[in-house]
């Protein structure tokens, strides 16, 4: 006997970056099945100096490092930024109410989106 997904949905996190070493929270599974994590987005927009971008997995309140993201220094407008990368997961699963979170070791502004396919049933 076999599970496979019935339906997935797209869906997308965003978070604007601004502060340092403060997490943001980019999207949160439903309480029902869970979602898939495609890929991750970052856009820096400001001037920035060199900074990692961390990714998180929060279960139940606790933290767990998933990636860490390096980005140049450099300077960038809303409209043009200056360095953008995109990160793809091949199994990245949050399940029932986790959190994917980002972190910046640096003050400096980010846009950051996460492509997410929500899971809607299984078939056994």
């Amino acid at each position: 006997m076999s599970c496979s997904p019935q339906q997935l949905n797209p869906q997308n996190g965003v978070a604007y970056i601004a502060a340092s070493e403060t997490k943001y929270d980019l999207y949160t599974a439903g309480a029902t099945y869970g979602s898939y994590v495609t890929s991750i987005t970052i856009k820096a927009t400001g001037n920035n100096s060199e900074a990692i971008m961390g990714v998180y997995l929060k279960i139940s309140g606790t933290y767990y490092l998933v990636n860490e993201i390096w980005i140049p220094a450099g300077a960038g407008g809303s409209t043009s930024p200056y360095y953008s990368i995109t990160v793809y997961f091949s199994s990245l699963f949050l399940g029932q109410n986790n959190t994917l979170s980002v972190q910046c070791t640096e003050a400096a502004t980010f846009n950051v989106s996460a492509a997410i396919q929500a899971v809607n049933g299984f078939s056994s």
